[in-house]
């Protein structure tokens, strides 16, 4: 047995020796390149989980908050939105500024500076709770109805800055979509 196991050992070596190096070396150049493919992945995917910030979750949800505050003023058309009052709404814009300032994309950025910087508008456009004292039968004081005017002409500028903000979180929001899909691959 021995015998034939030395004739195997030494028709394999003639075989081996009649093999082109470039054969022999083909398994140690593919785990060279599949090397160098994953490092560069893994590179590519820490710069885009950079890019996205430390918690893309918050992003999103900021953007919907601001997008659904803003949609609150659009769909109210001019009249007063009581969201302001609420500290935790009033915040949205300086939230999503925060959160711009901790992403590493720049346009997601530029987008979401954009649409802290409408929240900021349209609180500022908001006129102030005034107490309206009406009294039957009498007319009202100049000064009110210019009080009124004023007012009027505030929640317009107001409404139409919302509307041009919605379109800035839009933006923001398919900016955040892009960079999500090249972390996440979907």
């Amino acid at each position: 047995m021995t015998n034939l196991a030395a004739e195997w050992a030494a028709s394999m070596g003639d075989v081996l020796t009649d093999v082109p190096d470039v054969v022999k070396f083909l398994p140690g150049w593919l785990a060279l390149l599949l090397s160098g493919y994953l490092a560069l992945r893994t590179w590519r995917t820490q710069r885009l989980r950079r890019a996205l910030g430390p918690d893309g979750e918050a992003v999103r949800e900021a953007l919907v908050d601001a997008r659904r505050l803003l949609e609150e003023v659009c769909t109210r058309g001019g009249q007063r939105v009581q969201w302001f009052q609420k500290d935790e709404q009033r915040e949205v814009g300086r939230v999503v500024q925060d959160l711009a300032d901790r992403v590493g994309d720049k346009k997601l950025r530029r987008a979401m500076t954009a649409v802290a910087g409408t929240c900021a508008e349209v609180f500022a456009f908001a006129p102030p709770n005034r107490i309206m004292v009406a009294v039957a039968g009498q007319p009202e004081h100049p000064s009110q109805i210019e009080q009124r005017n004023r007012d009027q002409a505030q929640l317009a500028q107001q409404v139409e800055r919302a509307h041009q903000g919605r379109g800035e979180v839009a933006t923001a929001i398919t900016r955040l979509n892009v960079v999500e899909r090249r972390v996440t691959g979907r």
